[in-house]
């Protein structure tokens, strides 16, 4: 035992109050009854002294506290018994020692304090049992510690912790010294059968077949009864078989009824030991079928968007580009438009921008998908499609592109002669410009037959093949094939882009092209033609543009020429189409567009997502694959690999695909809702993350405001946090099994702009999922190694650890302060009633006589002095 003191520093004002002692009881006035007080006084102000000091009294405690967290949630209930184990480890603490017990689940509940020796009873735990939150226990168990006192945290639980992190708090509790035990329990379940998910498109149509995903998990190999219900009504029931492990089983399901509808999938396996996890259920909004327009770039490229919207009962009217519609007018009878493989530059500046207002103030939608004649290769950039699209048509990371070999087939036969050859001439100059340098130029010209006048050369040699290009001779006759023949031959091993720019004003024999023309398939090299003049064999040039996978021009006026060669340079896409294979990325976990596994894909058009866009899917150089965006009233959706096998074939071909567009087309065309607001849900731990997009930032009288609703209709209003000048974010707090609704509306004071209304599943508790019906013991033995904690199999082993016993501290200040209080009364007594205390005079020494001689002497030098200074003055 000792005395310390906190604030020593305060023993300084001691010297001042001594030096003040000292020097007042010198004085004469002092010397009587006052001198008496004056000390008296200081016997008042020295224990306040004392006080500011915060004198401690310290002992060295031996004892411990202990806070036992029981494990209450759901799981527990298929370990083996721990209450028995608590009260018997409590029969070995201490005479000093003391403990509480706090029951977890997803909240705690203190069943025992410190200062209670009563029994424990277990069965009025009220905690909420839907989820263990470990980390929160040892939060509120860490607030109950006594802050001077040899602590730790023993944890009886089965490990499986689904909210919160206690790894992370860990390190919180081994700074303060406090160690945690852990007794890990094992859950007794071996055979055990569950419905893991039931996947279903959030928005469909009526009439429309939808898949119904259902996955299984399993520990055994067995067999059970299947029943799939939409809203109560039986829809499916059968026998399936159950594989240990995770397999999903689909089914094809008709869609009825409007609105928001509940499809309930539940299992009967032979063997299975609990219950609660045999049932799960899916959400659907239903609403009307959208009418849809869908133009093609070419003929026959969207057929197979066709078939999956007729095949689900969706009104498709498919058009060519050349029958777009003039006005505005002639979209409102559609809900969505789609582009598939559609050029920019075959539409007007008044059709492009009737398609913005079509989005933006009508609210429609807008879906254009890939090819080599859209997005930038289309010319979409600096458009109105590129501006209500989530994506703008600049490539990052240009340096990595593969660029572009381009051949030029030029015709130079007799017809050619005077301003056709030299326009011609010019035509090849221009693309010589355009090209970058990772491209390469090849030329060859042709009569009737051809001369190869440069191979496949880098543009770095420009001057060089500028004389080349200017010297072209003129010829004789047209032979188109064997010059088309040597064109593909140049391309050989070629890692870039291949492209051929076929020129020609005449007509050729009979040919057969088309062994010519798989060969350019097969090797992805595409043939552009442009026909010049009025002789010109239009027919074959067009044949062989469109089977070539490329543009065809009819050019009438020479002058045209350059300007057509300069656009068909730009639109070969050196800078644009990247034909490589990848299997894709999906970063947004809401959306699982392919659930039968990533296909591989062989090319896409290059571009950027723009920052207010919804990246999706993403390629192997991160550039957009699959990107959305609310846009004013309605929403776009850029797909940048094509719909019609060309670099998809495996998606085309997979089971993905069908619910990959409905899908699509559910979210574009909206949940019958209104507004430039738009509702993602995406379960995270125990709640869920709610993300609200908006298609233009919020004014300053504007506010998004939220609300979740249950199926009991209990509301509760969630706040949101700007995650971008168009986007916000919210977490829920934890929820429990059932289905929920909700709300999101865009204010401007009391009137609501925008609505979204969804809704979302939370399946059975994850208490009950199959992993965590397993050993967790690993996470509680990380825990105890990361506190310097013990794991504990006996209950003599939780008041037996080592220990070294901490000094207990209690402030005694309040003594010195009651001490001055006391002295107070007597001091106010003394200096009105108590008689005068002379204090002892100190005696002065007298001198010896020689010293008498010496101080006479000097005395009456000092008189003589004086007397001599007066006369002076005289």
């Amino acid at each position: 035992m000792s005395i310390s003191f906190l604030k020593p520093i305060y023993l300084l004002l001691l010297i001042p109050l001594m030096l003040f002692l000292w020097f007042g009881g010198k004085k004469t006035k002092y010397t009587e009854r006052k001198g008496s007080v004056l000390f008296l006084r200081a016997f008042v102000i020295i224990p306040l002294i004392i006080a500011l000091c915060q004198p401690q009294f310290v002992q060295r405690f031996k004892g411990q506290s202990i806070i036992y967290l029981s494990d209450s949630s759901q799981s527990m209930q298929y370990t083996e018994g721990f209450e028995d184990w608590i009260r018997e480890s409590q029969s070995f603490k201490g005479k000093n020692d003391q403990w509480a017990v706090l029951a977890m689940g997803l909240d705690t509940q203190l069943m025992n304090s410190f200062e209670s020796n009563n029994p424990v009873n277990f069965a009025n735990v009220q905690v909420k049992r839907d989820f263990t939150n470990i980390e929160g226990a040892m939060k509120t168990a860490h607030g109950l510690l006594p802050r001077d006192s040899n602590n730790r945290i023993v944890i009886i639980s089965d490990g499986y912790e689904n909210v919160g992190d206690s790894l992370s708090y860990a390190k919180i509790l081994k700074a303060n010294n406090i160690p945690v035990d852990v007794y890990p329990l094992k859950i007794g379940i071996d055979t055990e059968v569950a419905i893991s998910q039931v996947s279903l498109p959030s928005v469909s149509f009526a009439g429309q077949r939808i898949s119904v995903e259902i996955e299984l998990e399993s520990t055994v190999n067995t067999s059970g009864v299947l029943s799939l219900f939409m809203n109560e009504q039986l829809i499916y029931n059968g026998e399936v078989n159950i594989s240990s492990g995770r397999q999903k089983t689909v089914f094809p399901v008709e869609i009825k009824g409007s609105g928001f509808q509940r499809v309930t999938a539940t299992i009967q396996p032979k063997a299975d030991t609990i219950g609660q996890n045999n049932k799960a259920q899916g959400l659907t909004f239903v609403e009307a079928a959208p009418k849809v327009l869908l133009v093609e770039g070419s003929r026959g490229v969207g057929q197979s968007l066709i078939d999956v919207f007729a095949y689900n009962g969706v009104d498709v009217d498919p058009i060519t580009v050349n029958q777009f519609p003039n006005s505005l007018e002639g979209l409102l009878n559609y809900k969505t438009i789609i582009f598939v493989d559609v050029p920019a530059y075959f539409l007007s500046d008044t059709q492009m921008k009737n398609i913005k207002n079509f989005v933006d103030v009508i609210g429609g939608g807008f879906i254009a998908t890939g090819g080599r004649n859209s997005f930038g290769v289309g010319l979409y950039q600096d458009t109105p499609l590129e501006e209500i699209l989530p994506i703008t048509m600049e490539v990052e990371n240009e340096e990595e592109m593969p660029g572009v070999d381009l051949v030029l087939v030029i015709d130079k036969s007799g017809s050619m002669s005077g301003e056709k050859l030299n326009m011609a001439k010019n035509a090849g100059v221009s693309a010589l410009d355009i090209l970058t340098e990772k491209d390469r130029l090849g030329l060859i010209t042709f009569d009737h037959g051809y001369t190869v006048d440069f191979q496949l050369t880098p543009t770095s040699e420009k001057d060089r093949l500028k004389n080349i290009i200017q010297g072209i001779p003129l010829g004789g006759g047209t032979s188109i094939h064997p010059a088309l023949e040597k064109a593909v031959e140049l391309f050989d091993s070629s890692s870039k882009n291949k492209h051929i720019i076929l020129l020609s004003d005449g007509v050729e024999g009979p040919q057969n092209y088309e062994p010519l023309l798989e060969k350019m398939r097969d090797s992805s090299i595409t043939l552009s033609s442009i026909a010049l003049g009025d002789d010109a064999d239009i027919r074959l040039m067009e044949y062989l543009a469109v089977n070539g996978g490329g543009r065809f021009y009819d050019v009438r006026n020479v002058q045209d020429l350059p300007g057509v060669f300069a656009k068909e340079t730009i639109l070969a896409g050196g800078n644009y189409i990247i034909e490589e294979d990848f299997v894709p990325s999906v970063v947004r976990s809401s959306f699982t567009p392919f659930s039968s596994g990533l296909p591989e894909f062989n090319g896409y058009i290059g571009s950027t997502l723009k920052h207010q866009g919804e990246g999706i899917i993403f390629t192997h150089r991160e550039h957009p694959l699959y990107a959305r965006m609310q846009y004013g009233l309605g929403r776009t959706v850029a797909f940048t690999t094509d719909t019609f096998g060309m670099w998809s074939k495996n998606f085309m071909q997979g089971a993905d695909f069908p619910s990959f567009w409905m899908d699509t087309l559910s979210w574009v065309s909206g949940r019958g809702n209104y507004g430039d607001i738009s509702a993602a849900i995406t379960l995270k731990d125990a709640g869920a993350q709610i993300d609200i997009l908006v298609g233009e930032p919020l004014d300053e009288d504007e506010s998004i405001q939220l609300s979740i609703i249950d199926e009991e209709g209990n509301r509760e209003n969630i706040v949101l946090s700007a995650a971008s000048s168009n986007s916000y974010r919210a977490t829920t707090p934890a929820l429990s099994q059932g289905i929920y609704f909700i709300n999101a509306t865009r204010k401007q004071g009391e009137q609501i702009r925008a609505l979204s209304m969804n809704g979302f599943v939370v399946p059975y508790s994850k208490e009950f999922a199959i992993e965590n019906l397993k050993s967790s013991s690993n996470m509680l033995e990380e825990l105890a190694k990361a506190t310097g904690g013990r794991i504990l199999t006996r209950p003599s082993e939780v008041f037996n650890a080592n220990y070294n016993p901490v000094r207990r501290s209690v402030d005694i200040s309040w003594i010195f302060i009651l001490l001055s209080l006391l002295i107070w009364p007597l001091d106010i007594a003394f200096r009105r009633f108590a008689p005068t205390v002379r204090l002892p005079k100190i005696k002065k020494k007298e001198n010896t006589p020689e010293e008498q001689i010496e101080a006479g002497e000097d005395a009456m030098s000092r008189l003589l002095k004086a007397k001599k200074g007066r006369h002076k003055n005289n």
